[in-house]
């Protein structure tokens, strides 16, 4: 019942195929960061960033797609059940130029949402104890997609913050479970009102990542990471309020 790795709300270190994927992993025979960063890597290349309704950690390994709040609970599970304690840091954030493109713009909704607050409400990464510190995971996307989204290719350790999101002032929390509750609003956005627009999003998605596999083929990883490394430089997307004509100010 130790804090951090016992279970919490849709992370349960104790479900059968969350304990044979970690042992599969290297549970409790590898050093503890080379453990934590295969759990990361796998993660990070096989679970695809999609809107889906907020569920536990064993659909999401099972249907291989979430949210990056699924991929964060998969990761602290995973390295929960190999003895390794972990955390939430969730936050709202602004999103690089590239992933506005490629995720908000391509729905009407969500460009509409995205523009009236100046962020998305949710997001965060995970954070792994190791050697007395804590070590950041944010394992949202695959290679495939960075590549095509012309980002760096995120290693365990990496902090997206300032590479291709920025948190909201006051917006950061640290969290041993997620709350419950917390999925409510979201599950009945993506499950009944925006179901056309979800897949506007996971279309545009997928052929980012067709993309940005064509890229790593042509590279490779290592060549790709190191020469956008050398030179990457975050662009904030300009977000322009458009005059609603039947809201009036006198």
């Amino acid at each position: 019942n130790e804090r951090y790795l016992r279970p919490t709300h849709l992370c349960n270190p104790r479900a059968k195929e969350i304990i044979a994927m970690a042992n599969h992993l290297g549970a409790y025979k590898l050093s503890d960061w080379d453990f934590a960063e295969n759990v990361f890597n796998f993660v990070k290349k096989n679970i695809k960033l999609a809107f889906v309704g907020l569920d536990r950690e064993v659909d999401t390994l099972r249907r291989g797609s979430g949210t990056c709040v699924h991929q964060l609970s998969l990761f602290a599970a995973l390295c929960r059940a190999g003895g390794l304690k972990a955390r939430y840091k969730l936050y709202s954030l602004a999103l690089v130029e590239p992933l506005y493109e490629n995720m908000v713009e391509v729905s009407p909704i969500m460009k509409s949402w995205y523009d009236a607050l100046g962020s998305f409400m949710l997001h965060g990464t995970a954070e792994v104890y190791i050697d007395g510190e804590w070590v950041v995971a944010d394992p949202t996307f695959t290679p495939e997609y960075e590549a095509a989204m012309g980002l760096p290719l995120a290693k365990l350790g990496d902090d997206p913050m300032g590479i291709w999101n920025y948190p909201l002032k006051d917006t950061v929390m640290i969290l041993e479970g997620l709350p419950y509750g917390v999925g409510v609003a979201w599950n009945f956005l993506v499950n009944f009102l925006a179901k056309g627009e979800r897949i506007k999003i996971d279309r545009s998605m997928n052929e980012a990542r067709k993309y940005g596999r064509k890229i790593l083929e042509e590279k490779g990883e290592e060549e790709y990471d190191a020469s956008v490394r050398a030179k990457y430089e975050a662009k904030i997307p300009k977000i322009t309020l458009e005059k609603i004509p039947n809201i009036v100010f006198e």
